[in-house]
């Protein structure tokens, strides 16, 4: 099995810094642990995507809409998604990645937790 894996790379003419992201991971990473609200946020956050065709401003803001449904802050949520996605607590930002790698793999690996 594949693992998605995301490495920070450093630009050192600019000082900026970007995620490499290679592979796909096909379940969510053994021995996390999520709170009931970011397990419920990111079966909402599949439900969203699954929708329609997002933009990243509006995706973005749904992610606002959905923490303040499931009482926990956005930190947790984007949280809560890099470790599915990534094993890691922080990524790029995460509605362009998620446009990105495409609903065929985010939503079965949201909806897994």
């Amino acid at each position: 099995m594949r693992n998605l894996t995301a490495e920070r790379i450093s630009d050192c003419d600019s000082g900026s810094s970007f995620f490499f992201v290679s592979l796909t991971q096909t379940t969510v990473p053994s021995g996390i642990s999520l709170s009931s609200g970011q397990k419920n946020a990111l079966h909402d956050a599949a439900d969203v995507l699954s929708q329609k065709e997002w933009d990243e401003k509006e995706l973005h803001k749904e992610f606002y809409t959905i923490c303040t449904k499931h009482s926990i802050k956005n930190t947790e949520f984007f949280q809560a998604a890099y470790k599915v996605l990534l094993n890691k607590e922080r990524g790029p930002k995460l509605a362009a990645f998620l446009i990105l790698l495409g609903n065929e793999r985010v939503v079965p690996l949201f909806k897994g937790v």
